[in-house]
């Protein structure tokens, strides 16, 4: 009897690694569908920005920063940034989804009234 208790006991224990290992392997996969999903945001976004503003193309990291600090991360950028996700807050998830594909990377999808008016901000 005690010699079946103990093959039980060891049924489960082997169970349980393997359900660990299976944890671990769909962890590891989450996080890699995870830095994926944010390379492929990144390169979209870095499309979009350069095909508004191509001469940012031939910026160095240090000017990039330095645009993106001075005209972008300040009170207008935040308010503007604030206002956008105020106004997807409203919209149901699907619409939310559809907002960030872009089809067409030449094609902005924010008015160029708001896009420029950080750049008339800076004159």
């Amino acid at each position: 009897m005690a010699k079946n208790r103990q093959t039980k006991i060891d049924k489960l224990e082997a169970q349980i690694a393997e359900q660990r290992e299976q944890l671990k392997l769909e962890k590891q996969n989450q996080a890699k569908e995870q830095r994926k999903a944010k390379i492929n945001r990144q390169i979209s976004r870095q499309k979009l920005l350069e095909s508004v503003l191509p001469d940012t193309i031939n910026l160095t990291d240090e000017q990039y920063m330095a645009f993106i600090t001075k005209h972008v991360t300040n009170e207008h950028g935040r308010k503007a940034l604030a206002n956008i996700i105020a106004q997807t807050a409203d919209k149901p998830a699907e619409n939310h989804k559809n907002t960030t594909t872009h089809t067409k990377p030449n094609t902005p999808q924010t008015p160029k009234s708001e896009m420029q008016a950080p750049a008339a901000a800076t004159s």
